[in-house]
């Protein structure tokens, strides 16, 4: 390629990435979005129909006492709400059985055109090789009663008639067992460890192991990194702790040998 011929397609791409910039941005993509609503509980009287046909308000399809995963998606969705499935269900087959067992997942659709029939298949696709005690739920519903779970969850999205599909994020909602929203997770992949720990935040008084005490306090949700960090600040806590354990213990067994040995 001759210096002219670079030279005419920097131009070309300076010229495009202005008209691109001053373009305004498309309505659909103006109203589309997630407002964090951490603390608020997601209504449970709207009702959703499941992948059997089972129609019920949303608190009968609420596992009692489990935390849950939330995640929107639209079952007629070309690409994206594959992309988000796909992502979960990778890190739902490498969590272990303790945690599946303690936990639910509730994928709901916000377009109120899909039909039980749709979640069936997406249930079909998408359970078949995640163990199966865990409890994952389809659900569809009328527009009004989507709208009352999106609108509590800050899930916002808009339907583009020209393309006839939807704009929409991608995120998961972590709920505590009382329905209350604790944590958003985005993206398209997900760390099992994020959601393990996200999961483990949304019930703080349920009894846990040594182990996921431990996680809990030298862990915290960084937003900036969309991840769980560890941080170093406790962990200089429980080297303390441990120091001052050490010579306390230290102490005692001098002064125990020394009143030995007067005796």
């Amino acid at each position: 390629m001759t210096i002219t011929g670079t030279r005419y397609r920097l131009v070309a791409l300076i010229i495009g990435a202005s008209v691109w910039a001053v373009e305004p941005m498309p309505d659909a993509i103006k109203t589309v979005g997630v407002t964090e609503k951490v603390g608020q509980l997601i209504p449970q009287q709207p009702s959703f129909t499941n992948s059997r046909g089972y129609t019920a308000p949303l608190s009968e399809h609420m596992v009692a006492d489990k935390p849950i995963l939330l995640n929107f998606v639209y079952f007629n969705c070309p690409m994206l709400c594959h992309l988000i499935l796909d992502g979960l269900q990778q890190s739902l087959e490498k969590m272990d059985t303790k945690t599946l067992k303690g936990m639910q997942v509730i994928s709901m659709s916000f377009d109120p055109r899909d039909k039980y029939n749709h979640a069936a298949k997406f249930e079909a696709r998408y359970r078949e090789t995640v163990d199966p005690i865990l409890d994952w739920s389809f659900l569809v519903g009328e527009a009004d009663a989507i709208q009352q779970v999106t609108d509590a969850s800050g899930f916002y999205y808009r339907y583009d008639e020209t393309i006839n599909e939807y704009a929409h994020g991608s995120v998961l909602v972590a709920i505590s067992p009382d329905g209350k929203i604790q944590r958003y997770i985005y993206g398209i992949e997900y760390d099992p460890f994020d959601l393990k720990m996200a999961l483990l935040e949304t019930n703080p008084t349920n009894s846990k192991s040594l182990v996921e005490g431990f996680l809990l306090f030298c862990y915290t949700y960084d937003s900036s990194a969309n991840s769980y960090v560890l941080q170093a600040q406790q962990i200089m806590k429980l080297g303390a702790g441990f120091v001052a354990i050490v010579l306390m213990g230290l102490i005692v067994y001098l002064g125990l040998s020394n009143r030995r040995n007067r005796v």
